[in-house]
C-alpha cells in the first residue's frame, strides 16, 4: 500500500516524518478530513477568537496531494459604548448563509 504524509500547520508547522499506509489516495483525503476536526477539539484556542488548522497531504515522493484547512472565528458580542452615545444595546443579525455578520445599536 502506499505511504502518506501528513504535515500539520497549527500556529507552527509539525512534519509527519512516518507517514501512514492508505490503500489509495482517496481515503488519504479522508484521513485528512477525519484528522482536522479531532484536533479542533483537542486544541480549543484560548488565547483569541481565531484560529486555524492545516494539514498538507504528501506522497511518498513528498508530492502535494491534498490540502486542507479548518478555520475557527468567534465573534463575542457585548455592550457598545460610544463616547458621545453612552452604552447601547447591539442585536446581530446574519443576511443570508454565507454572508457577513452585520451588528448595529437597537
Amino acid at each position: 500500500m502506499p505511504r502518506f504524509f501528513f504535515d500539520i500547520h497549527n500556529g507552527v508547522w509539525s512534519h509527519d516524518e512516518d507517514g501512514i499506509e492508505c490503500v489509495d489516495v482517496e481515503e488519504a483525503y479522508l484521513q485528512a478530513k477525519r484528522a482536522l476536526p479531532e484536533m479542533a477539539l483537542e486544541q480549543v484556542p484560548r488565547d483569541g477568537d481565531h484560529h486555524t488548522i492545516t494539514v498538507l497531504v504528501t506522497d511518498e515522493d513528498r508530492q502535494l496531494v491534498y490540502t486542507a484547512t479548518l478555520a475557527f472565528t468567534g465573534l463575542a458580542i457585548r455592550k457598545l459604548v460610544a463616547p458621545h452615545r453612552g452604552e447601547q444595546d447591539l442585536t446581530a443579525e446574519i443576511a443570508e448563509p454565507g454572508s457577513e455578520l452585520i451588528v448595529s445599536p437597537q
